[in-house]
């Protein structure tokens, strides 16, 4: 499990902060957190930020998001395996959108990266 990361009180990673509550507010940066939690986990988590994030704060997810349709891809491999698992799941762009409204945050834009992840932009409504 990562340390908690501390860099003037704004940015960290704060193990386990999809059960526990967030005690102060900064932005979470813990990548491919979501995809290995079932949904009701995955709205706690994101309640959890939503409770203590600025806002005006900019929440960042980074997953992998599932190609739509029946578009090939190895999400869809990865997806059996959080089933099988850990009971999480990897989701589709518009799956995350839904997450994000469950917990009062909008979506406004997926950014690609060089690898498979996206980078998943929110903020707080």
């Amino acid at each position: 499990m990562a340390q908690p990361l501390h860099t003037g009180g704004k940015r960290g990673i704060i193990p386990g902060f999809w059960t526990a509550g967030i005690t102060r507010s900064l932005e979470v940066h813990d990548p491919r957190v979501l995809h290995a939690r079932n949904d009701a986990q995955a709205v706690t988590a994101l309640r959890n930020c939503r409770r203590v994030i600025d806002p005006h704060g900019t929440l960042l997810i980074i997953e992998e998001a599932l190609p739509a349709g029946d578009a090939p891809g190895y999400a869809k491999l990865s997806d059996l395996n959080m089933l099988v698992g850990s009971g999480g799941q990897e989701r589709t762009a518009a799956e995350y959108q839904a997450l994000c409204a469950a917990s009062n945050f909008a979506l406004t834009q997926t950014l690609p990266t060089s690898s498979r992840v996206s980078i998943m932009v929110g903020i707080p409504h």
